[in-house]
């Protein structure tokens, strides 16, 4: 399993993080890694959903809406786990526990790495502040 936490300073409005947090359609304008989300079903506090990465590869996903952020449930696809984000009081963090299926696992540490990085850049995203891809 691959686990690790990235945490950023909250520079702006919490509820306005929030809002973007948990607007499904948009997370590929912050998640770089995610090209298309596809929702197939949402009823306001769980949605099921097909993405597609920005790497050749899709996936099925739940998508929950807590009270202070979203958990992604990664289903199917090329790794399965959960990815949390929460916004607190001056920060915000996203925490990560997946496993890479077999194609993907050679690469692991280099995956994680990216990912890292990536969620980093989401984060900042997320505030409204630039970040060159």
């Amino acid at each position: 399993m691959a686990s690790f936490q990235v945490e950023e300073e909250l520079k702006c409005d919490k509820d306005s993080v929030l809002e973007k947090l948990k607007d499904i359609q948009a997370m590929p304008q912050y998640w770089k890694g995610t090209k298309e989300v596809n929702v197939l079903s949402d009823d306001g506090k769980t949605a099921e959903a097909k993405i597609r990465f920005a790497f050749p590869a899709s996936g099925k996903v739940r998508i929950t809406r807590l009270d202070n952020g979203i958990r992604i449930d990664y289903l199917e696809g090329p790794f399965k786990g959960y990815q949390e984000t929460i916004v607190e009081d001056g920060k915000i963090v996203s925490k990560w526990d997946v496993k890479f299926n077999w194609m993907f696992r050679a690469m692991e540490k280099k995956n994680i790495e990216h990912f890292k990085e990536g969620t980093k850049h989401a984060l900042l995203r997320l505030q409204g502040i630039q970040v060159e891809s």
